[in-house]
């Protein structure tokens, strides 16, 4: 609805470059919010951040390796989104219950939910092309498995998955152990094969 508006406002683009920008804008505009009301009206119970991603095969190698980093407070920690149809958000660490002068112990957090898709090409009437993505399979992991240990996990439950986000060449360094997900991104962006 969001992409109709824009091109209703005379802002030309296809329907998947229209729907990225709404998706990007809207992303980025919620990420702010929640941040500056977490900042502003819990800062005393906020001890800082944790960049947390999506466990899915549409979340970029660069995301990927940036999960579970953590941030101070005040701390200057990178824009989110960090690119187009990004899906990044960072979540509040909080101090503990025995930090507030309650004497329990901290409650169990639940499982991280994980989706693989299978995924399609859309030829639409504009010419433009985009991928429509199906849920294939929805899983679970421990809470706090980051990105990276889910994919390291899914070398053995799922290669053909892995191979798939990664591509030939990444996915045989990843599953040799001769790179890492953070090994395969260079100042922010996907490092090129060439640079591997």
């Amino acid at each position: 609805k969001t992409a109709k508006l824009i091109a209703a406002e005379g802002i030309e683009g296809s329907v998947p470059g229209l729907e990225g920008l709404a998706r990007t804008f809207l992303l980025s505009a919620s990420n702010h919010a929640r941040d500056s009301i977490i900042r502003d009206k819990f800062a005393d119970v906020v001890r800082g951040w944790r960049r947390s991603v999506v466990l899915d095969g549409r979340t970029c190698i660069a995301c990927g390796s940036m999960d579970g980093k953590t941030y101070k407070l005040d701390e200057q920690k990178p824009v989110l989104p960090s690119h187009w149809r990004c899906r990044c958000l960072y979540l509040p660490t909080t101090v503990s219950w025995r930090d507030l002068g309650i004497d329990i112990d901290e409650m169990e957090e639940g499982n991280t939910v994980t989706v693989k898709h299978s995924a399609r090409t859309v030829h639409h009437k504009d010419g433009s092309t985009s991928t429509k993505f199906k849920v294939r399979e929805v899983g679970q992991v421990a809470p706090g498995t980051t990105y990276s240990e889910w994919m390291r996990q899914q070398l053995d439950e799922d290669p053909a998955f892995v191979r798939s986000v990664l591509g030939k060449t990444r996915f045989e360094l990843f599953k040799a152990g001769k790179l890492s997900l953070s090994s395969m991104v260079t100042s922010g962006r996907i490092a090129r094969l060439s640079e591997l």
